[in-house]
């Protein structure tokens, strides 16, 4: 997941370049390679590491945004008038880091890429390519929801423990859940491997040499879970 690389120095752009085999997905957000230390300010950076054709246009927007597609797996799910939004934060002390509206703007003009939503005057906002050897998704939106980052997940074959939206972390032996300020809730877990689950605070037998857990989380809870 590419974030906030609008600069990249030759040396990282290499780096990137490398990792673009073995089929691993990108994620790119807003103006990924934009700025170019010798060149100044150029879409050439963007289209060189998403791999698709971008425009750049003049002023200031929201960034707001509508699915395009249902055809895609990047749109499983999904409504069909699903929006994408980048609105200003609600806290008075970010609102100059993160503002309604920013520019410049780009649009995805690649014929070789899936649209996955518009803006309003219909030029791209996330867009989707497959190459030989690596996938690339770009998203002029900086913002993404839960549910469509979970659908490039799968797209890009990570596994997903849980289609609940909600705070999860995992390695080789641990899965940690938790739940907030939420109400109570069942999480069916999907696993990697087949094991035996344990929870790591009580020791006690969840599930012997599965794949498929139910977990029951009380209100405003956390619950680790040890991997065997």
């Amino acid at each position: 997941v590419m974030m906030n690389t609008f600069y990249l120095s030759d040396a990282d752009r290499a780096a990137v370049e490398a990792l673009k085999n073995k089929n691993r997905a990108f994620l790119w957000f807003y103006a990924p390679g934009y700025i170019d230390w010798n060149k100044g300010l150029t879409t050439n950076g963007i289209e060189s590491l998403t791999g698709m054709n971008t425009v750049e246009l003049p002023g200031k927007e929201q960034m707001k945004a509508i699915l395009s597609t249902k055809s895609h797996p990047l749109a499983a799910g999904l409504a069909a008038d699903h929006h994408f939004n980048a609105g200003a934060f609600a806290y008075p002390a970010t609102k100059k880091m993160h503002p309604a509206e920013f520019g410049p703007r780009f649009r995805i003009s690649d014929e070789k890429a899936t649209i996955i939503a518009k803006f309003a005057d219909g030029g791209g906002a996330i867009a989707a390519r497959e190459f030989k050897n690596w996938k690339s998704v770009y998203s002029v939106v900086p913002r993404l929801d839960a549910e469509f980052l979970r659908n490039i997940c799968k797209w890009a074959g990570v596994h997903i423990y849980t289609d609940k939206s909600m705070v999860l972390d995992a390695n080789r032996h641990f899965i940690v859940l938790h739940r907030g300020y939420s109400g109570p809730e069942k999480v069916q877990l999907s696993l990697p491997r087949e094991c035996s689950v344990f929870d790591a605070c009580t020791n006690s037998l969840l599930g012997e040499k599965t794949k498929k857990l139910t977990i029951e989380l009380p209100p405003c809870s956390t619950k680790i879970l040890l991997l065997r």
